[in-house]
């Protein structure tokens, strides 16, 4: 595969989609579906690739079976079209071969560094930018699971190669490759504290990958601001965990660990986080992990009204926050992390600008006037209840004994509605409802019994 030329174009051209994936403009089309010209290059295509002229009819460029290359992506660049538009009914086509590219890209030894983590970081992004827009998109949840899959292996093979897909350097906040950062993020900090061949790295991987997906109906303008929100865009904010968790749980195949992530990963240990105010011990490994890698990427990139800030400085700015937001010890294995690739290659970085005034932390990780009143007993656990339509709920464990579980679920259930209930390290569980009961709180809790004996 030979390195491509920079085919970005010129993004005021009409034919460009807005790239923030919670707009409206990003949303895909109802039969088509945007991919920016560099994204491709195939010898012999397995989809349709369409024009699409100041908004008007798409127009058939190349067809199944055409090659597509690196020349015709710099001849469109030089026409100023930076997209082509692909049929919503071959976005399966498109997601495998988006996959053999980011894992040939990633295996190929005559590639450069840097084009080899442009390839690998846009595929992955393009996944995730369309899972944004539409995650019942058939098979798509799945695709991006493979490439956790992918992303784990590579990081137990070779974690310095595979480091260099965490973007350091000088770039803008944008929600997709803030996932991306966070998906390799995950992986490396799960690495270093658990090994690189523990099973949980491959699901920290995913769940960083996906940690943001409720974000998908919040503006721009909403996230990027600059000072303190209207209550009405804090509501936005704060529902996105809730939002994220219950598109994971509606997939195919819900990830329970990618669900936890998805709902606490702002959650802090002094009970000060959204959207349960759990603290210390309610908040699992998982979100603390997403927790500390979220924040650091997200203080570190640019934003309009700021520029990017250096690693170091930020690491400094959260180390105020230990034992307040963030776990120590995994805070102490993130920073362990980011020095040994700042001494490997301190040119990868953002270089440190004395003048550079790091942001507060609220600024990234608000925190509520007021948290919602706790249950009984939470524990912080996410539990997905998968119900027979294939419908999945996102849930907060109660209690959890040999006979059954005690959850929080905003859902109502029929009596002796048969279930599977999923959480993180054990197999499903078949389980029935009994009934709801009222805690001291006045919140409704929903109890299942197994249908066999399970160990608590």
């Amino acid at each position: 595969m030979r390195e491509k030329p920079n085919c970005k174009g010129d993004s005021s051209v009409s034919n460009s989609p807005n790239h923030q994936a919670s707009e409206a403009g990003c949303r895909l089309m109802a039969e088509y579906f945007p991919v920016a010209i560099d994204v491709l290059n195939s010898s012999e295509l397995e989809l349709d690739l369409y024009l699409v002229h100041g908004g008007g009819k798409p127009v058939l460029y190349r067809s199944t079976g055409s090659a597509y290359s690196v020349s015709d992506c710099a001849l469109l660049a030089e026409r100023g079209i930076t997209h082509l538009y692909v049929p919503i009914t071959q976005h399966r086509g498109f997601q495998a071969l988006v996959s053999k590219q980011l894992t040939e890209a990633y295996e190929d030894p005559a590639l450069g560094r840097a084009e080899r983590c442009r390839i690998v970081r846009g595929s992955c992004g393009k996944m995730i930018e369309d899972f944004m827009a539409d995650p019942t998109l058939p098979g798509l949840g799945g695709t991006i699971a493979s490439m956790a899959d992918r992303f784990s292996a590579w990081c137990t093979e070779d974690e310095t190669k595979f480091g260099y897909l965490l973007d350091m350097s000088e770039h803008d906040f944008y929600t997709i490759s803030h996932m991306v950062n966070v998906g390799v993020g995950c992986g490396l900090l799960g690495a270093e504290l658990l090994g690189t061949e523990h099973a949980m790295v491959r699901d920290l991987v995913l769940g960083g990958l996906v940690h943001d997906v409720g974000k998908r109906g919040v503006p721009a303008e909403v996230l990027n601001k600059e000072g303190k929100l209207t209550d009405a865009e804090w509501a936005l904010i704060r529902a996105h965990p809730q939002t994220g968790a219950e598109i994971l749980s509606g997939q195919e195949q819900p990830e329970p660990l990618a669900v936890e992530m998805a709902l606490s990963h702002h959650e802090r240990l002094d009970g000060k986080g959204y959207p349960r105010g759990l603290v210390e011990a309610k908040i699992g490994l998982p979100a603390r992990i997403c927790a500390v890698v979220d924040v650091y990427d997200a203080m570190t990139t640019a934003r309009p009204y700021r520029g990017p800030i250096a690693p170091r400085k930020v690491l400094a700015k959260m180390r105020e926050e230990i034992g307040t937001a963030f776990d120590g010890e995994v805070f102490g294995a993130w920073e362990r992390v980011v020095e040994r690739m700042l001494e490997a290659d301190p040119e990868r970085a953002v270089p440190d600008d004395p003048g550079a005034e790091v942001p507060a932390l609220s600024e990234i990780m608000p925190v509520p006037e007021s948290v919602p009143a706790g249950t009984d007993a939470p524990t912080g656990r996410t539990v997905v209840v998968r119900r027979a339509d294939g419908s999945g709920l996102a849930g907060e464990l109660v209690e959890r004994t040999f006979e059954g579980m005690t959850l929080n679920v905003a859902a109502r259930f029929r009596a002796g509605e048969r279930v599977h209930l999923l959480e993180p390290g054990h197999k499903p569980w078949v389980a029935t409802f009994r009934s709801t009961r009222i805690n001291c709180d006045g919140v409704p809790l929903s109890v299942f019994k197994f249908s066999e004996a399970k160990a608590a």
